[in-house]
């Protein structure tokens, strides 16, 4: 009998191989050809901290991904907090570059990017919660919280 933990241990898989290859990939060959007026506006003067950024989420889903398959309490852990991240980079990329879906000069996939990663965000946070639930006494205790 298979462990009811497989399923969210793959589908965690698939979010962050996804988000690692999409990230990395944007944040080298997409984020630094976009349009400079799209952040005049907010904190950046180019798009290098922001394609950094993107990089960052990137690498730590792929580290992620090697989590899940040695150690799934922490890649548990590791995609709760890669969906924070995620999550995160979203919501400034809205602050700065505005609400895409709002935007009348886009078009098809491009207008709803953010909308599929704060979703796919979200997706890693939870299913990395559902797996901690059913992990989390594979963990070794922290001797913080059971001191010896």
């Amino acid at each position: 009998m298979q462990s009811p933990a497989l399923g969210t241990r793959i589908g965690l898989l698939i979010l962050n191989g996804f988000v690692a290859i999409s990230a990395i990939a944007g944040a080298i060959w997409v984020v630094p050809t976009m349009p400079m007026e799209w952040i005049k506006y907010g904190p950046f003067t180019d798009w290098t901290i922001p394609a950094f950024a993107l990089g960052f989420v990137g690498g730590f889903a792929a580290t992620v991904v090697v989590a899940l398959l040695v150690r799934p309490w922490v890649g548990a852990l590791g995609s709760i907090l890669a969906g924070v991240a995620m999550i995160i980079f979203e919501l400034v990329e809205i602050g700065v570059v505005g609400w895409t879906l709002s935007d009348p000069t886009l078009s098809g996939f491009q207008k709803s990017l953010q909308l599929v990663y704060l979703i796919v965000g979200s997706g890693q946070a939870l299913l990395g919660w559902r797996l901690w639930l059913t992990t989390r006494q594979a963990a070794p205790p922290l001797p913080i919280l059971h001191p010896a």
